[in-house]
């Protein structure tokens, strides 16, 4: 998905009406608001025309969208309002000239059939917020949402959790907008791509039972079945018959998503309201269902070239080659029971060792076992990797907690906690580094050249994985003397180490 670049001070947005017809104050309010913000609005040419409920016939509106389209130097598109008409549009627009220049197309409500088309026809990333039609009745926090992703393309929500939502966690791009105009791009050329995404939904002014038709709608053309989370905002000004339906639009979508194993989210405040949070299209989204929700990311910017790390938090990921800037994310990760079997030769330092104990010809058995969690580093697609996929452990870089124990041929041994970081070094292969805190127990009657008490351990390995599960290890292994506690402590131990390790997945 293409990512339009962020605004800057004096960029200019671009105001049309795609549907119904402006209101003359709510535009100079718009206008005024993006003043405030140092951007520079563009009024379309025909955008106070009109003809019946549109904003001028349907050739002006193409016209004066067209030209927000191939506009050399603005850098967004902000739809003025919602209604009905937006979709009479696509057929006659030209996506050419909009790949020279990509901006932001804002919008919601009828403007869904916009985002359809840019996310689908232009492949370009767009973000459903308010409108200049609604500012003067929307919160703080919603435009202030806007700008902070305009700017800084950064967005963190946490929110309150619906006794209704199902909990979980995943990854995955935003799609979807309003219920009804979504249904109606369903088997169209501008249908969005439900595959791994994440749906987000929205309605205003509609009967109970044209909600529950087109959630049977969705479930029937294999939605809920391809998506991988979703996200249930305003249902704003919901109608009932005479005789009660019977359910609300709770107990309608848990309906039909009951059998899916996906988190949903209720309430969120995004739609029909004056609450109207912005959430980018098209991008993935870290969501997290639990007692809270959390709507929380992180960009980073790894430029393999020069391993150079720049940190800033937002709402989206782009796909980019590694020759190039490539986007990747932080994440503590569940692991199943892992565990590294090694063995070598070492020797001792301590004075007054043995000529034997001074060389590598003592043999150790030396093993990890990993605790099941984990800080990762990585491309966002990777973190839905199933356990059998070989990206499962291929981790950039990551950060995980670790016991660790020694056993010599002559009954030393050492046990200890520690933290294991791993780095990417090539596909499949890694150099990981150890350090932990361990305690050695010396067998001094049989000179295995230990001393008791605390060291610190010190263990640098090449690994490469043979499968998802499993990797292949050569490495080196120090215990030094720390002088924990006491300046008498003292290992003083090499060890030239093999090994393998192994996931214990279900």
């Amino acid at each position: 998905m293409n990512l339009p670049p962020k605004l800057k001070l004096n960029d200019e947005v671009i105001l049309i009406a795609p549907a119904r017809k402006v209101e003359l104050e709510s535009l100079i309010m718009a206008e005024n608001l993006l003043l405030k913000w140092g951007l520079k609005p563009l009024r379309s040419k025909n955008i106070l025309a009109e003809t019946g409920i549109f904003a001028g016939d349907k050739e002006e509106r193409v016209l004066d969208l067209q030209w927000a389209i191939n506009h050399p130097t603005a850098k967004a598109i902000w739809c003025f309002r919602g209604g009905y008409g937006s979709i009479q549009l696509l057929e006659g627009l030209n996506p050419a000239p909009f790949f020279k220049n990509p901006k932001w197309i804002i919008g919601f409500s009828d403007i869904t059939n916009i985002h359809c088309f840019s996310n689908i026809i232009l492949n370009t990333a767009s973000i459903h917020a308010t409108m200049p039609i609604n500012i003067g009745l929307n919160t703080p926090q919603s435009l202030e949402s806007l700008k902070g992703f305009l700017f800084k393309q950064e967005i963190n929500y946490k929110i309150n959790s619906s006794s209704k939502n199902k909990h979980g966690a995943f990854k995955g791009a935003i799609v979807g907008g309003n219920l009804s105009v979504l249904c109606a791009n369903l088997g169209t050329n501008y249908q969005p791509d439900f595959e791994n995404k994440i749906l987000f939904i929205e309605d205003i002014d509609e009967y109970f039972y044209k909600i529950d038709r087109m959630l049977w709608q969705l479930k029937f053309a294999g939605v809920f079945h391809q998506i991988k989370g979703l996200i249930v905002g305003h249902f704003t000004n919901t109608k009932d018959n005479s005789i009660s339906f019977g359910n609300d639009v709770e107990e309608m979508v848990l309906q039909k998503v009951n059998e899916f194993d996906f988190p949903v989210v209720f309430n969120f405040p995004s739609g029909h309201e004056k609450e109207n949070l912005t959430l980018p299209l098209g991008l993935p989204l870290n969501l997290k269902v639990n007692s809270s929700i959390y709507f929380v990311t992180k960009l980073t910017k790894l430029n393999y070239e020069t391993f150079n790390i720049n940190l800033n938090f937002t709402i989206f990921f782009s796909q980019v080659s590694f020759s190039q800037l490539e986007k990747v994310e932080f994440e503590l990760e569940k692991t199943p029971f892992k565990m590294s079997l090694n063995s070598g030769v070492y020797k001792s330092r301590l004075s007054g060792a043995s000529e034997r104990e001074n060389s590598f010809r003592n043999f150790s058995i030396f093993a990890q076992v990993y605790f099941p969690f984990k800080r990762s580093l990585d491309k966002p697609e990777n973190f839905s990797q199933s356990s059998s996929s070989s990206n499962f452990f291929d981790r950039l870089f990551t950060a995980s907690p670790v016991a660790v124990f020694h056993l010599t041929e002559k009954g030393g041994n050492a046990l200890g906690m520690g933290q294991e970081l791993s780095f990417k070094i090539a596909k499949k292969t890694f150099l990981k580094s150890q350090i932990a805190v361990v305690w050695v127990e010396s067998n001094s009657q049989k000179n295995d050249g230990l001393q008791s008490g605390l060291n610190f351990h010190h263990f640098w390995h090449f690994c490469s994985y043979i499968n998802s599960k499993t990797y292949l290890s050569i490495g080196y292994n120090h215990i030094s003397n720390g002088k924990i506690f006491s300046k008498e402590v003292g290992c003083l131990f090499d060890m030239m180490v093999v090994g393998i390790a192994h996931s214990f997945t279900k």
